[in-house]
């Protein structure tokens, strides 16, 4: 049977799918079925969702990919760094706490739900496909770059002692280093040190 997955109502409540088999989820749409922006902590890679008869199996590629998984009934989200049975009805976090929640379902009752309260096929797909072009502009240079700093700038990131630290050393080490250099070089080195 397929597998639906449905984002939680604070992330729109947009139900992607049918899957069958094994969803790749990432970032890299060469990879994945399911494609999230990497603004948001997603690796091109980042987990595959398998079914299992009754239930699913979520499997972070690496334990370094963010895997949370808030089990039916509890509002705690449990990080995970190797594969997980799902029990019916558990959501799944993926990058950062923050980050998109589903939940898996069977296709035939998140169809039958979704008509229920009014998504048309029409209006979910135009909206699939904004979200895939938008994330795929966002993470190719140079819209990526300057999407990181405008989240950084509007977060307050900049203000990190790491972001201020590591602008100061690479100026200081651009004009030690060269001899001094010109207002242009500088920037472009304070700027590279602020986005990586």
């Amino acid at each position: 049977m397929a597998t639906m997955l449905q984002l939680a109502p604070e992330h729109g409540g947009t139900t992607f799918g049918p899957f069958h088999g094994m969803i790749s989820i990432g970032s890299d749409p060469g990879q994945c079925q399911l494609m999230l922006p990497s603004n948001q902590g997603i690796y091109p890679l980042h987990a595959t969702l398998a079914e299992t008869g009754d239930t699913w199996v979520i499997s972070p590629t690496s334990p370094e990919c963010g895997v949370f998984v808030v089990p039916p009934g509890q509002q705690r989200a449990w990080p995970i760094q190797a594969a997980q049975q799902l029990a019916a009805g558990s959501q799944i976090i993926f990058g950062t706490l923050t980050g998109p929640r589903f939940t898996p379902q069977r296709g035939g009752a998140v169809g039958r739900a979704a008509t229920a309260i009014g998504n048309s096929t029409g209006s979910r797909l135009a909206s699939e496909v904004g979200r895939q072009g938008m994330a795929r502009l966002l993470t190719q240079s140079p819209f990526r770059e300057l999407y990181q700093a405008s989240h950084r700038l509007r977060s307050g990131a900049f203000a990190n002692p790491y972001y201020l630290v590591a602008a100061v050393l690479a100026l200081g080490g651009a004009l030690v280093g060269a001899g001094g250099l010109s207002c242009s070089g500088a920037g472009y080195a304070v700027y590279r040190a602020l986005m990586y």
